[in-house]
C-alpha cells in the first residue's frame, strides 16, 4: 500500500518534500490534471484609483509581477500622506 501525500502548510515545506523524497512510494491516485497560463502578457491597464484604495492594496502588491506604481509610493510616503490633512 502506497503512502498518503502529507499536507504542507507553505511552499518552502512542499519544495523540500519534492526534492528529498521518493514519489514512486506515494499515493497520486487522486491527482487531476491542472491548467495553467503561460501565454505572454503583453497588454498594459492604466487606471486612476483613490489614493486610499492605494495604500490599502500596494503592501500586498509589492513584488506582484506587471504591477507597477508611478511616484513615490515608500510604505512610509504612503502613510504619511494618508496621515496628513489635505486642503
Amino acid at each position: 500500500m502506497k503512502k498518503k501525500f502529507p499536507i504542507f502548510s507553505t511552499d518552502a515545506e512542499a519544495e523540500e518534500f519534492v526534492a528529498k523524497s521518493d514519489l514512486t512510494e506515494y499515493d497520486a491516485s487522486g491527482f487531476q490534471p491542472a491548467r495553467f497560463e503561460f501565454e505572454a502578457k503583453n497588454a498594459k491597464v492604466n487606471m486612476r484609483i483613490p489614493e486610499s484604495l492605494l495604500i490599502a492594496v500596494h503592501p500586498r502588491s509589492v513584488g506582484a509581477r506587471g504591477f507597477e506604481v508611478v511616484g513615490n509610493t515608500s510604505p512610509k510616503a504612503l502613510y504619511q500622506r494618508a496621515h496628513t490633512p489635505h486642503d
